[in-house]
């Protein structure tokens, strides 16, 4: 019987010494056995008998096909002399089998058997398949006919070989060539070439390369262009058909005509992938050819509106707008958006008249008669505003809001604004204001009169506010004549400082006993500070250092010994340490540590020091001055507030209870650190500057 091999461990050992060509279109269904001396096998419907025939048995494989049957000699003895490994086929209906000799002792035939096709079409496209003909099954490959012939025939080069013969049957052109190894030619749009010759079965495997047919048209012509560039979807499809031989119809979304305008104005963004490129027999890429037919070519385009293509024959291709739905909903929803834009605009076209009408900046001048213009300025100010205009803003989430108008008073603006004191444009907190109208009081002195930037309506405030200050003035001063006035100001000058934490009561009340009748003329310090020590029972020290100077002074009136120890340290460049039990004097070449003042002695509440962030405070400076209520030089006083800093103070009105006045705080080279109008009223400090 014969015998499949089945055996895995066979199988691997038959592969080892025995090399079976496989087709390229072969397909899964193939199946290999081996067989003995008179035994039979059927594969795929072939049976191939192994027979013994005659006195001198002569070995004779037969193949029986539904069809067609083979007979071929396989060999005479002794078959020992049959080169192993040696690949023979036989094809029959549509059936191949190769066969080759066992080298081993076990005098077996084993066979691989698999089908091909003996009636091929190709399309349009370039292909390359692998193919079997012989004097037993003849092969189609579309209109061309090949045969094998029964007896060898003598060709140009001498030599006679079986004759495969081809015939285009449609234009009855034909060609010949030799059962032969390499033996190559040409038919139409077909290249044939043997890729292997078996003359003991009349049988040959063929290598069939069909070169692109450009005359198929319609969805299976072929086509090597992408003509992605040509424009729209229309004009695409307009230049395929024409040239391939197509009509195309636009079918319509729910009877909406725009859904075809639509899909007639889609884009191509890319092409997808194509077509694998087809080879040649000798695997040249030179001679590769790229392409697709129509309807590959059509379905690779990329649009950006989605559209479904239907050949509803090879000629005519229908196009569907299947993204038309969502076109759709994108346009209510766009409409819904630009209805609420048109909302926002109108809004803000509105809101923005206004604003313009009724918020446009007027400039005047008002004359003073009895008002001076710092006055009148510092009572405007309190009225000038900053408005603004913020639009809304459209967003796609959220419903349409209202514009709005807003102000704040001018005193407020780093709310709006950066710290810039010149500054009109808003700072990136307040991006989505369009417009911003700021109003403006200046004091002009020598015009004795103030220029007004505002709307009219704050106009109508201020002539209204002036009239009445003026109409009050003008009634005093008719009532009685002002005197001349002096008025007495007290000022200091304060610095905040670490508020003490190891100073005890009793040590401050050492410290402010006073001295009476001390003369030292030319001491060491550190002599001068052991006298005063001894004097208030204070321990005070000197820092060490190798040169101390000498010191000279005079008291005459009762002077705290405080006050003493800072004396003689401001004269010597030194510095006071204020330590739990000592009072360290040390040299002035690190920080000044300064002694704490009461914020009560000069009229301040621990409140008026928090506002300033301040804990303590020591003086600085201090005096007292006289000023008239005349606007020349005599209501004017410099101050001189320590080694560095001296007040100015200028009148400028008396209104009931306030004495008004202009402040300065400068540096001794006239640097104005800050200035501001100062309302004082009698036994109530106001604050200029700490």
């Amino acid at each position: 019987m014969p015998t499949p091999i089945s055996s895995h461990f066979y199988r691997i050992v038959l592969l080892m010494v025995v090399w079976f060509p496989l087709c390229a279109n072969a397909q899964n269904d193939r199946e290999e056995f081996r067989l003995f001396p008179g035994e039979s096998y059927t594969s795929m419907e072939v049976t191939v008998t192994w027979r013994l025939e005659g006195d001198s048995p002569v070995d004779i494989l037969h193949f029986q096909g539904p069809k067609t049957e083979v007979s071929t000699p396989r060999c005479t003895p002794p078959c020992e002399a049959i080169p192993p490994r040696v690949v023979r086929t036989v094809f029959l209906d549509g059936v191949a089998m190769e066969y080759t000799l066992d080298p081993s002792p076990s005098r077996s035939i084993y066979f691989r058997s698999y089908q091909s096709p003996t009636e091929v079409e190709f399309d349009a496209r370039p292909d390359r398949k692998m193919l079997f003909v012989s004097r037993a099954a003849h092969l189609e490959i579309g209109s061309v006919k090949l045969t094998v012939s029964n007896e060898p025939v003598e060709f140009a080069t001498g030599t006679a070989y079986l004759q495969i013969s081809a015939k285009d049957m449609a234009s009855e052109a034909t060609c010949v060539l030799p059962l032969a190894l390499r033996a190559q030619k040409s038919i139409g749009r077909y290249s044939i070439e043997v890729v292997a010759a078996y003359p003991e079965t009349k049988t040959a495997k063929l290598e069939i390369i069909a070169e692109p047919d450009f005359t198929v048209q319609g969805k299976e012509a072929w086509i090597t262009e992408s003509c992605s560039h040509l424009g729209d979807l229309e004009t695409i499809l307009s230049y395929l058909g024409e040239n391939y031989g197509f009509e195309v119809e636009w079918q319509l979304y729910d009877n909406y005509v725009e859904s075809a305008a639509k899909a007639k104005r889609s884009k191509v963004l890319g092409v997808g992938p194509e077509t694998p490129r087809r080879r040649s027999s000798r695997g040249s890429s030179s001679n590769s050819v790229e392409g697709a037919t129509i309807r590959e070519r059509i379905d690779s385009y990329v649009l950006d509106f989605p559209v479904s293509f239907e050949w509803k024959t090879p000629t005519l291709l229908s196009v569907y707008p299947m993204g038309f739905k969502e076109v759709l909903k994108e346009q209510e929803e766009q409409r819904l958006q630009d209805e609420k834009k048109q909302k926002a605009k109108e809004l803000n076209e509105a809101m923005k008249k206004e604003f313009e009408e009724k918020y446009q900046p007027i400039l005047k001048v008002y004359s003073l008669k009895s008002v001076t213009p710092i006055t009148a300025k510092a009572i405007i100010d309190q009225e000038l505003q900053y408005y603004s205009l913020r639009p809304t803003t459209y967003q796609k989430e959220w419903p349409v809001g209202e514009p709005s108008i807003e102000s704040i008073p001018i005193a407020q603006k780093d709310e709006w604004f950066g710290r810039a004191s010149d500054s009109t444009t808003p700072n990136y907190r307040m991006k989505r204001i369009d417009q911003v109208v700021a109003e403006e009081c200046i004091a002009d002195d020598k015009a004795n009169a103030i220029i007004v930037t505002a709307i009219p309506e704050t106009h109508k405030k201020i002539e209204e506010l002036l009239a009445k200050m003026e109409g009050v003035l003008e009634a005093e001063q008719k009532e009685k004549a002002a005197p001349l006035q002096l008025y007495k100001v007290e000022v200091a000058l304060l610095q905040s400082v670490n508020k003490p934490t190891s100073a005890t009561p009793e040590y401050m009340e050492k410290l402010n006993q006073p001295i009476e009748d001390l003369s030292v003329d030319g001491e060491n310090i550190t002599e001068v500070m052991a006298l005063i020590s001894e004097y208030t029972g204070v321990n005070i020290n000197v820092e060490a250092k190798a040169i101390s100077p000498d010191v000279t002074f005079k008291i005459v009136q009762p002077t705290p010994a405080i006050e003493v120890l800072r004396l003689i340290a401001d004269a010597n460049g030194l510095r006071l340490d204020f330590q739990p039990s000592t009072v360290m004097v040390r040299w002035a070449d690190g920080e000044n540590t300064a002694l704490p003042v009461d914020p009560a002695d000069y009229g301040l509440k621990p409140e008026d020091l928090k506002q300033f962030k301040v804990d303590s405070v020591s003086q600085l400076g201090h005096s007292i001055q006289s000023l008239t209520n005349s606007p020349d030089s005599n209501g004017t006083s410099t101050v001189m507030l320590g080694e560095e800093f001296q007040c100015e103070l200028a009148f400028q009105d008396f209104r009931e209870p306030y004495l008004i006045l202009n402040g300065k705080l400068q540096t001794r080279r006239n640097s104005t650190l800050i200035q501001s109008t100062l309302f004082l009223e009698p036994d109530t400090p106001s604050v200029l500057a700490i």
